[in-house]
């Protein structure tokens, strides 16, 4: 869009250590350099900050009052239920119906069926989830249908169990639809590769099991259940 675009430093003088930085544009001839120009501080422009919508103000102020440590030390949050959460349907068929079908898949993939319950096993261990104690009826539950991504080029984990928290039976609404949604923290991929090339030298690093450190308080755990 700018044509050919040429950046360095160059010194000030040959006895000084100090360097500034140039830039050279070339631009085509029948390029308007006043529109190209507009383009280019528009894009340079600061973003403004935007207002919080009323769901991401919902969800800070529900963060803020129902947010705790255990005496562990571990936050302990309740879902952030932003609509109606009588409008859930019932998934325990389709979950019923899932775990049939990935039974089936087990018993003809000796390997898989080790991989796969012995994640559950260890998830277990963690105490990511325990047997279902709750046996009121008149609450409101949710279950989780879940199956396998197999990665088996990864180095680290080469099975994962993904929990499909968007299951949504007819005519009804899936869990994550009655959550509240805000906007995204981490830094978009473009941001990351660009201060990648700031640095000559770059750490990477990663959090084991992130997402499963932060706990779910016992009241909602009935809207996380699992066969």
């Amino acid at each position: 869009m700018f044509g050919w675009v040429v950046a360095d430093q160059i010194r000030k003088c040959s006895n000084s250590s100090s360097y500034t930085r140039s830039h050279l544009i070339r631009m085509e001839n029948n390029i308007n350099i006043d529109s190209i120009l507009q383009q280019f501080w528009q894009v340079e422009k600061l973003p403004i900050k935007k207002s919080f919508f009323s769901e991401e103000e919902f969800f800070q102020t529900h963060l803020k009052s129902t947010c705790k440590i255990n005496e562990q030390g571990r936050f302990v949050v309740k879902l952030p239920v932003y609509r109606d959460i009588n409008q859930l349907g019932n998934t325990k068929g389709m979950a019923v119906s899932r775990l049939l079908t990935m039974e089936n898949k087990l018993k003809c993939n000796s390997e898989f069926e080790k991989e796969y319950k012995g994640f559950m096993k260890e998830y277990g261990e963690a105490g990511h989830m325990s047997p279902n104690k709750d046996l009121d009826s008149s609450k409101i539950e949710y279950f989780l249908p879940h199956h396998a991504v197999q990665k088996k080029d990864s180095i680290t984990t080469k099975l994962r169990i993904v929990f499909d928290g968007s299951c949504k039976p007819p005519n009804s609404n899936s869990l994550n639809s009655v959550l509240g949604i805000v906007q995204v923290l981490q830094p978009d991929i473009f941001t990351i590769l660009v201060r990648f090339r700031v640095n000559k030298i770059a750490f990477t690093s990663d959090i084991k099991k992130m997402y499963t450190q932060v706990l779910v308080d016992p009241e909602d755990q009935i809207l996380q259940k699992i066969m």
